[in-house]
This record gives structure tokens, sequence and C-alpha cells, in this order.
């Protein structure tokens, strides 16, 4: 998922920051750095939220024009999702549905309390930008 935000004119390196405030205080592993194009976060194994996988967040652009993309990797991808229902039950597969279910319902409530951070982050610092 991608949000696009304009005329905010914030720093985005204090939003870098405050974004990897909400992976530590929910017990991620993380690491950020700076890209060519921006920052970027990758993230995986919260004791808060159970998913499979890791989290990517890129942040580019400019102060007064940018983008947050919040990307799924490894198992939680929508296409690891989509396998036939018949053909993981043939294979004692209920196990691994229900696993997999599971998954995705946390990575539902983790992208919601992200981008709920994210909104009171940006508001916060909103003219922030030298």
């Amino acid at each position: 998922m991608r949000k696009n935000w304009l005329n905010a004119n914030v720093d985005l390196t204090l939003l870098t920051e405050r974004i990897g405030d909400f992976f530590k205080a929910n017990d991620f592993e993380a690491i950020k750095g700076e890209t060519n194009r921006g920052y970027e976060i990758l993230a995986q194994d919260s004791s808060r939220y159970k998913f499979s996988g890791y989290i990517s967040i890129k942040i580019q652009g400019d102060p007064k024009e940018f983008f947050i993309e919040l990307e799924p990797g490894g198992k939680t991808k929508n296409k690891d999702f989509l396998y036939p229902i018949m053909t993981t039950t043939l294979f004692g597969g209920g196990y691994f549905l229900s696993r997999s279910l599971k998954s995705r319902e946390e990575l539902m409530r983790f992208e919601k309390d992200f981008w709920e951070h994210v909104d009171r982050v940006i508001e916060y610092l909103r003219n922030t930008s030298k």
C-alpha cells in the first residue's frame, strides 16, 4: 500500500526516525538506511504482530511532496495467500490454511496500526523541514 502527501513540509529524516520508533515500540527486528531516493526500513519478527515474512517501508520524495510505501515480503504477499484451498486441504492443509489466515489477519491489524501512527507523526512533524 502506498500513501502520498502534498504540501506537508516534513523533515523526512525525522519522519524516518519516528517510523523507526514504531517498530522499536512493537518489538520488531528492524534495520533502516538511506537510499539514493530516500529511506528504507525492513522489519520482521515482532512479538506483538505474529505474521510470517517481513515488511518493507520506503519513504521517498522531498519534504513538500513525498510518499510512504508499505510492502509485505516473504510469505505474506497476496499471491502466496491465493493458492487453491482444495489442494491445500488435500495435504492436511487445514492447519496451514488456518495459520495463513491468522497471519493475514495479523498483517491487516499491523497495517491499520502502522498507518494510524504515520498519520499522527506527519501531523506532528508538519512544517519541520527547513
